[in-house]
């Protein structure tokens, strides 16, 4: 029998041994390598009960954009693995995020690029076709 991860809100609130993935922002940023395996970066970060950050590339920037953290999909096996593991030692996982959703914001490197002379070239060109 093949098991299945389901994602739903929480019926109960996580209790002192649970773990609790806590998303605080996303980060746009200009040059980042994507993350090799985000559930290993999530089990890190677990174990060490030290923040850690994912990294991913967008779908495509021309357009709106629909943002998903890579270890939502609850098909990858990897998660699969982790979440199990975590349900053995007796624990149950909760991915919580602020009541007001996720901020988005620039990384350092895209707020440097912006402030650039080549970033406020593009910005002005932007700004100009989008009053035509």
């Amino acid at each position: 029998m093949e098991e299945k991860l389901i994602l739903h809100k929480p019926i109960h609130q996580p209790r002192s041994n649970d773990v609790v993935l806590q998303l605080t922002d996303i980060q746009l940023h200009r040059d980042r390598d994507e993350t090799k395996n985000p559930v290993k970066r999530v089990e890190r970060a677990v174990e060490t009960n030290k923040e850690g950050r994912i990294y991913s590339s967008l779908p495509d920037p021309s357009g709106p954009m629909h943002i998903q953290t890579p270890f939502f999909n609850a098909d990858d096996p990897e998660l699969q693995k982790l979440v199990k593991k975590y349900n053995e030692q007796g624990k149950r996982v909760f991915i919580a995020y602020p009541k007001k959703g996720l901020p988005i914001k620039l990384g350092k490197d895209a707020q440097e690029f912006v402030k650039s002379k080549k970033g406020k070239r593009i910005i002005r060109q932007l700004n100009k076709d989008k009053d035509k």
